[in-house]
């Protein structure tokens, strides 16, 4: 059970982002989208925020004093910084990138950007385990929340980035922020919902939001588009 749970993991974490990536590159006939959503993730949470989380703020008494003393505002903080330099630096991007592209490039850049935190986050652990078969120290519970989390989160990453697509293309500056919010909320309320119900109450609670998410802002980009108000 432990290792078809494993499998589970590597399949969503690994093969699944991947296979999308690669076939939303041979659908559209572009795959610059979805290497951009995965730059884009890579530049700004694996080589700006996360270091700057793990090793530059820790050097400052002041931010340890705030991490030890305000917990819950501490996790507000972490969740919203995520927003703000995921949303931020998608934004950028597209701006750079993609002001004039289709609405089908949104999803493609969304599944850039989930497919490579999942391979980095989970995936390449996945594989080490698998290869040393030091899977069987794990339970095949946390091998199902970490495949389940990551196709959640994948969700998520191609609604929000709808939602900030939406935002360039037709110029409405406020959904920049809308964004960064909406992420750090599902980001506060899975983690929060962890400690108050367990689990898998917050990942489905977290599955809602992101399906939400997308419909919402599948619906908005086709609103906007039927609007004429993409230029």
């Amino acid at each position: 059970m432990t290792l078809l749970a494993c499998l589970f993991a590597l399949f969503c974490s690994l093969l699944l982002p991947l296979g999308a990536g690669t076939f939303l590159a041979l659908r559209t006939k572009k795959a610059a989208p979805v290497l951009l959503g995965a730059a884009c993730f890579t530049v700004f949470q694996l080589l700006t925020r996360i270091p700057l989380l793990q090793v530059v703020l820790p050097r400052s008494a002041a931010y340890a004093l705030f991490q030890a003393s305000h917990p819950t505002a501490y996790l507000l903080l972490l969740c919203l910084s995520a927003g703000v330099f995921e949303e931020c630096g998608r934004a950028l991007t597209m701006r750079l990138f993609l002001r004039t592209s289709a609405p089908a490039d949104a999803v493609s850049f969304g599944v850039g950007h989930g497919g490579i935190e999942a391979i980095a986050l989970v995936g390449v652990s996945m594989v080490y385990l698998l290869v040393t078969r030091s899977y069987a120290g794990q339970t095949a519970e946390n091998f199902l929340l970490a495949g389940v989390e990551r196709l959640i989160a994948m969700t998520a990453h191609v609604g929000l980035s709808i939602l900030v697509w939406c935002g360039v293309r037709a110029k409405k500056r406020w959904l920049l922020p809308a964004a960064v919010l909406l992420h750090g909320a599902i980001d506060f309320a899975a983690t929060v919902m962890i400690g108050a119900a367990g689990s898998w109450p917050a990942e489905l609670a977290a599955a809602v939001l992101a399906l939400v998410f997308l419909g919402g802002s599948a619906a908005l980009q086709k609103n906007m588009e039927r609007k004429g108000e993409f230029l």
